[in-house]
């Protein structure tokens, strides 16, 4: 990541600094307005700042063992935190990423953990940049098994801007929104199997949110103009990106109430991941408080795929460090989800459908 969009990383995170990238600077259109910040109480931003300390870690997850799971991007970061557990507690788990040779040293790393309940992970080859690739995936993955527990869609992209995708989209767009999306649907019929065979509302679908969704998204979260525009920049996609993952993650909710599978958003926290080691060291000394060790990323997502304290009451909502409920969401951004009808701006929908006409082709 340019040391300029660090600056810019940073404001969004903390709400403090504005607008320092140098070489992109966001549109009147796009500035977040005051209001839009005071939507979102004080507290609500300190407190995902500054987390309590977490009530559910890997201490707390059972056995695991005769459950299938799917975490993407988890060769490293989160991701690889969350597999670490899962494997630990008895569980096959599904690495699903871009690159063999990285997620195979992964893979052989595990062997150092300490367990007597050793699992089963397997690399399995996902590549989000490319949508015609994903379906391939998914049949691989149902060679080898009918039902799938959890997934987690944790695959995720930064610091970079302008790079287009094979489907001429913006790689954040599609990285993070449009390929989770397809993966998810075309899964659905291995979660549902697990659903029908299991406690009501333990199979699970989760998206991977950002403080960046309240901090710096546009007004009610995404503008449907810019989707079709790529080379927007980065901090512009990757906000909208997440007020994205939102939305999936509360539709999905609806979509699949029915089934027994609950959905959420995962809002990992702010932490000292890969992206920022190329950081000059003073920038680190001037953040560094506000960044925490990998691992803490991965306890919201112990919570919200295990914990036995979600309920199918609980299907749609927004998780937040190190594994609670956000108390209140900017308000715009929760407006989107309503039809117009019902006093909304149906955003939510107009993105859902959004990425169902451009999968469709790959379905």
């Amino acid at each position: 990541m340019h040391t300029a969009s660090v600056y810019y990383w940073t404001y969004s995170e903390m709400c403090l600094f504005k607008h320092f990238t140098y070489s992109h600077r966001p549109s009147p259109q796009h500035h977040l307005q005051p209001t839009l910040i005071m939507s979102t109480s004080i507290y609500s931003f300190y407190t995902q700042l500054f987390p309590p300390d977490p009530l559910y870690t890997d201490k707390d997850v059972p056995n695991l063992q005769g459950k299938v799971y799917m975490v993407t991007g988890s060769n490293t970061g989160i991701g690889y935190e969350i597999v670490k557990v899962l494997y630990a507690k008895g569980a096959r788990v599904y690495m699903a990423c871009r690159t063999e040779s990285k997620a195979k040293a992964a893979i052989a790393a595990l062997g150092s953990i300490r367990t007597s309940t050793p699992g089963e992970v397997r690399y399995l080859h996902l590549n989000l940049s490319d949508l015609s690739s994903v379906k391939a995936t998914v049949e691989e993955f149902s060679r080898q098994e009918s039902k799938l527990d959890v997934l987690w869609n944790n695959a995720g992209i930064g610091g970079q801007a302008g790079t287009i995708t094979t489907q001429g989209h913006d790689d954040y767009m599609q990285i993070m929104c449009l390929g989770p999306f397809l993966l998810t649907q075309l899964l659905l019929p291995n979660l549902r199997r697990a659903a029908a065979s299991s406690p009501r509302g333990s199979v699970r679908v989760t998206f991977t949110g950002s403080r960046l969704m309240e901090a710096d998204a546009p007004p009610n979260g995404i503008l449907m103009s810019e989707l079709d525009a790529p080379g927007r920049p980065f901090s512009r996609l990757y906000s909208q990106a997440k007020a994205g993952n939102f939305f999936l993650g509360a539709l999905m909710a609806r979509q699949l109430q029915s089934d027994g599978i609950i959905a959420l958003t995962i809002n990992p926290g702010n932490l000292r991941t890969q992206i920022y080691d190329t950081i000059p060291s003073w920038v680190l000394s001037m953040i560094g408080f506000l960044l925490y060790d990998v691992k803490y990323g991965c306890y919201p997502n112990l919570w919200a795929g295990l914990s036995t304290d979600i309920t199918m009451e609980d299907t749609g909502r927004y998780v937040i460090p190190w594994g609670r409920w956000s108390i209140k969401v900017r308000a715009d951004i929760l407006n989107a989800l309503k039809s117009e009808k019902e006093g909304g701006s149906g955003v939510a929908q107009q993105f859902w459908d959004w990425c169902e006409k451009e999968t469709k082709e790959w379905r």
